[in-house]
């Protein structure tokens, strides 16, 4: 119990840290000059990514993700070669140079690959913390042991309430009922 209170500690802090700075450089997919390892959906959120799935908590959704992370490297690479120096910030008056380093035609389409592999990335860190927060509550004995010492059985299982005909709220999201067919409803598919 110890060790999960830990973590959870841990994920809440870097989870923090996370929101704190995309609070600061905002959401890198609708930047015009975005910074490509700050803002949300940057190469920061990677690296939280690979220590999420290396600590053995839970692990990244895996589609695109690689090729997201590879496609902003090779634009800050571009960037470098293209100023001179190291920075992360994808200004206006460089982008048309960057662009035609990767082969792209204009601006428009650089940040049209840019954006894309933010919002892989934004994705991917949202999928992410929600599980590890999931995986931790679970793992953690405590709320199942106030629960029962307060007579309430059900404490710390994950309990569904009903939100509509087909969808319940589950550990603070909105989720498909087990009962739900979505092939047969139209508003659920």
């Amino acid at each position: 119990e110890r060790l999960v209170g830990s973590e959870m500690r841990i994920r809440d802090r870097l989870h923090a840290l996370g929101r704190a700075r995309a609070e600061r450089h905002g959401d890198l997919r609708y930047l015009l000059e975005p910074d490509l390892k700050e803002a949300r959906g940057g190469l920061r959120d990677a690296t939280a990514l690979r220590a999420v799935a290396a600590s053995w908590v839970a692990d990244a959704p895996r589609d695109g993700l690689e090729a997201a992370c590879t496609r902003l490297l090779d634009i800050r690479d571009a960037l470098h070669l293209a100023t001179g120096r190291a920075t992360d910030r994808l200004t206006l008056q460089e982008q048309d140079q960057v662009a035609a380093a990767l082969g792209l035609p204009d601006a428009d389409a650089l940040l049209r690959h840019t954006y894309e592999a933010a919002r892989t990335l934004a994705y991917a860190a949202d999928i992410t913390w929600r599980a590890t927060g999931r995986i931790l509550r679970a793992r953690s004995v405590r709320p199942l042991l106030r629960g029962l010492l307060a007579g309430d059985r059900a404490a710390g299982r994950g309990e569904r309430a009903p939100l509509a005909d087909g969808v319940v709220a589950h550990d603070g999201e909105a989720a498909l009922a087990r009962t739900a067919r979505p092939e047969r409803d139209p508003v659920l598919g």
